[in-house]
């Protein structure tokens, strides 16, 4: 049987605690659903279920922080000025949710969201949202070295089809493979059912 990093070096496994985790959410804008970033059916699942977990985590007073991605003046995508910034009206923020811009894949960067999750002394992540292979990925590993527990939703994780040299990578493949990486030494892999049931 094929094993993870983690595994192999003898690791034992992550167990999640909620009382000492907050919900991360990445990314889960309108800008995912329009034109060439559209994630189709599998955005579509994937908010569907962070729709359900969200629910979950108000109910257990677990805490919910928002990352949104934006762009330049003039960019193409992301724009400040355009309604696909805007989170998906299904995952909108509470009133006592904090909601973090970034301008760069990391959500750490050059943001406050370190400080707001260390304020709230937990030191376990639960991740979801877009795009498993740059956003998530980027966040996660970041998380990770900057010393949190990392517990990924992949069942709340999308990407798209990506371009390499003359093929095209599926999208189905590219989140497996994103989401493969992340556990082999970054975060421990779950879904939204396992934890609400």
């Amino acid at each position: 049987m094929t094993k993870t990093l983690l595994q192999l070096a003898g690791a034992s496994k992550k167990e999640l605690d909620l009382k000492n985790s907050n919900v991360l959410l990445i990314d889960m804008q309108n800008q995912y659903f329009s034109n060439d970033l559209n994630l189709g059916k599998n955005g579509r699942n994937a908010v569907s279920n962070a729709k359900k977990f969200i629910d979950f985590a108000r109910k257990n007073h677990i805490g919910i922080f928002h990352v949104v991605h934006i762009g330049g003046e003039n960019a193409n995508l992301f724009n400040p000025h355009n309604n696909d910034v805007k989170i998906i009206d299904a995952l909108t923020p509470h009133h006592d949710e904090e909601i973090i811009e970034k301008s760069l894949p990391n959500s750490f960067h050059k943001t406050n969201l370190f400080d707001l999750l260390q304020l709230t002394g937990k030191k376990q992540l639960i991740i979801m949202g877009f795009a498993s292979h740059m956003c998530i990925t980027a966040t996660t590993i970041a998380s990770f070295e900057l010393g949190f527990d990392n517990f990924i939703l992949s069942d709340c994780c999308a990407t798209r089809d990506l371009p390499f040299f003359d093929q095209i990578i599926n999208s189905e493949i590219m989140h497996k493979s994103s989401m493969a990486l992340l556990g082999d030494r970054y975060a421990t892999l779950t879904n939204s059912t396992e934890i609400i049931n």
